[in-house]
């Protein structure tokens, strides 16, 4: 199966901003229909022109909870991510995502890194706070 992408929704605005602020899902659902370009940036970018991929709610709720972190209108500073990089169903399999993490470790750590000391990181979906608690911190642990 495909892997996606989880570019920023802007990179160039993406790499002048100084507060940066990624959400995490736990696995994409690929029971919803997209542009056929595997990269969630894009599907955010493209999305209000292409009547939201039929996944306006979604769209909106991303909407809704950026605008409450930063305050602002708009998706600049913003990167979505799973933390499972292939197309599951409409409900996550935790099993499916937890093992996909410890996989694919080094893959999943990248997008956490960051310089910029204004960093925030948005979990939102149960199933992914407790895969981040339960299967991530302990990966890194054995790591160092």
């Amino acid at each position: 199966m495909d892997c996606w992408k989880f570019t920023p929704y802007d990179l160039d605005k993406w790499n002048k901003v100084e507060e940066r602020i990624l959400f995490v899902a736990s696995e994409l659902n690929g029971e919803n229909p997209n542009s056929g370009v595997l990269d969630m940036g894009h599907w955010f970018k493209t999305a209000p022109q292409n009547n939201f991929y039929k996944n306006e709610p979604f769209y909106r709720r991303c909407e809704i909870i950026l605008n409450g972190i930063n305050g602002k209108n708009g998706f600049d500073n913003f990167r979505f991510m799973d933390l499972k990089a292939t197309q599951g169903g409409g409900k996550a399999n935790k099993m499916a995502v937890s093992d996909y993490v410890k996989d694919n470790l080094n893959e999943v750590t990248k997008y956490f890194n960051s310089t910029d000391t204004d960093f925030g990181l948005s979990l939102i979906s149960s199933c992914c706070l407790e895969i981040f608690h339960n299967q991530y911190f302990l990966c890194i642990s054995e790591i160092k």
